[in-house]
């Protein structure tokens, strides 16, 4: 079955192919509208010690205790807990996100130094753009509040400050013609196997389209033997009932007719004329 084949018999049985196709089509627009506009971007913090004040010359200076997380790496170590921080649970609620999936934002340390990047993807630009600036506020808070907790004076204490500006809000939809072209394409396959089945059916079913023979059949020659006695004999009935006519002497050839062939020709001529049966004479 070739493409015009195919072509044909989806037009000749439009009812079937029409609904489906129409219902296909429904299908992958609804399938076009439900995939969501997604939009990214990030920023990068990096956590620095605070400044230390230079002392007076002629005062005495009294002594502050150290940062505890400095004698741990410092602020890189600062930096992978704050980074755990804002990838936990209470930290969404604490910038007001809560339940709201289609908003979302995760933070990831470096390995070798103190910054931490923060990608955030959302429906629009605009709330991109706000959930980073909420998340890097937040995020001095925290630190401030879990270095407190491990009692580091507030001179010493890490403090936040940008290192690479925010990147440019992008479109990160997924592409939305895969599933609805998936869709497309399995409507029309599914509307043509049910238009071909219906019309090779029903072609069958009215004696349009003869049954192909087996190839790998092949005929018995003795049923072809019995076939062609069984022609012989109902030649040579219906040659004596007188439905097929005699060969007369014009159709023989002159070399092959004998006394009893003329015979009976003459025999059989004169019969018509009389009404009489033919009788044939003696050789």
């Amino acid at each position: 079955m070739d493409l015009f084949t195919i072509i044909g018999t989806c037009l000749r049985r439009w009812y079937v192919t029409v609904p489906i196709v129409a219902l296909t089509a429904w299908m992958s627009f609804q399938a076009y509208q439900s995939v969501p506009s997604v939009y990214s971007s990030a920023v990068s913090i990096v956590v620095l010690p605070n400044s230390t004040p230079q002392a007076v010359e002629g005062t005495v200076e009294t002594p502050v205790p150290d940062n505890p997380y400095s004698g741990s790496g410092g602020p890189r170590f600062a930096a992978a807990v704050l980074a755990r921080n804002i990838n936990s649970r209470d930290y969404r609620n604490l910038v007001g996100l809560g339940d709201a999936s289609d908003v979302t934002f995760s933070a990831t340390a470096s390995a070798d130094q103190p910054i931490i990047r923060i990608d955030a993807t959302g429906p629009t630009p605009e709330v991109v753009t706000s959930t980073l600036e909420a998340v890097t506020t937040e995020a001095s808070v925290v630190l401030a509040n879990f270095q407190t907790a491990a009692g580091a004076p507030e001179i010493k204490l890490y403090r936040i400050a940008p290192a690479v500006p925010a990147d440019r809000v992008q479109d990160v939809t997924p592409s939305r013609w895969r599933s609805a072209g998936a869709i497309l394409v399995l409507g029309a396959a599914i509307a043509v196997v049910f238009a071909t089945s219906l019309d090779s059916a029903l072609r069958r079913w009215r004696g349009g389209l003869p049954t192909d023979p087996d190839p790998t059949m092949e005929a018995d020659p003795d049923e072809v033997v019995r076939s062609s006695d069984r022609a012989a004999q109902v030649k040579a009935r219906r040659r004596l009932r007188g439905r097929e006519p005699r060969t007369t002497s014009a159709d023989v050839p002159t070399d092959e007719v004998g006394p009893a062939d003329l015979a009976e020709t003459v025999s059989h001529g004169a019969s018509r004329g009389s009404g009489r049966r033919p009788e044939v004479a003696d050789a």
